[in-house]
């Protein structure tokens, strides 16, 4: 199963991304929009893994408390639109260390640099400077392990299977 590790945003702040994507359109910007229920901040890509019990151990064996995210502007990664988001020195460190044991675990994981964004489109066309994002905060209590995997439509859905 394809699995991530990730925040999952809430209402408040999905507002403000959604929004962002039909100011996107208005301007001109073509692309496939991310849907609603599959915004979220990726902490570790994984990719096929079959032992989610592992994975969810790893991130319940690291503590934390809540925290707070907020989304600060837009930015483009190649063809791909997305909001910032400034993230807290917890947060880093909670990435370091789940990231070191998901390695010391042998468990695959995409050694990209943490860099904390939310993709709003993929395969865009088009940059207008006007584009911007509302700035919205919201607080962060858990950490959710995905599943990536599509539907009878085609269509790719995102499950959370656990959380710590």
């Amino acid at each position: 199963m394809r699995l991530f590790i990730a925040i999952r945003l809430n209402d408040h702040l999905t507002e403000a991304l959604v929004k962002t994507q039909k100011d996107a359109e208005a301007l001109g910007i073509g692309g496939r929009m991310t849907a609603m229920k599959n915004m979220h901040v990726t902490l570790a890509f994984i990719g096929e893994f079959e032992k989610p019990a592992d994975v969810i151990g790893i991130m319940k064996s690291i503590p934390h408390e809540p925290f707070e995210i907020e989304t600060c502007g837009i930015c483009y990664f190649g063809d791909i639109l997305c909001g910032k988001v400034k993230v807290p020195d917890e947060l880093k460190k909670y990435v370091a260390k789940l990231r070191q044991k998901l390695a010391d675990a042998g468990i695959p994981y995409d050694l990209k640099p943490f860099n904390p964004h939310i993709t709003l489109a993929r395969k865009v066309t088009g940059r207008p400077d006007e584009l911007t994002l509302e700035s919205r905060a919201m607080k962060v209590g858990y950490i959710s392990l995905m599943k990536s995997a599509r539907n009878r439509l085609g269509e790719i859905e995102y499950t959370e299977i656990g959380r710590a």
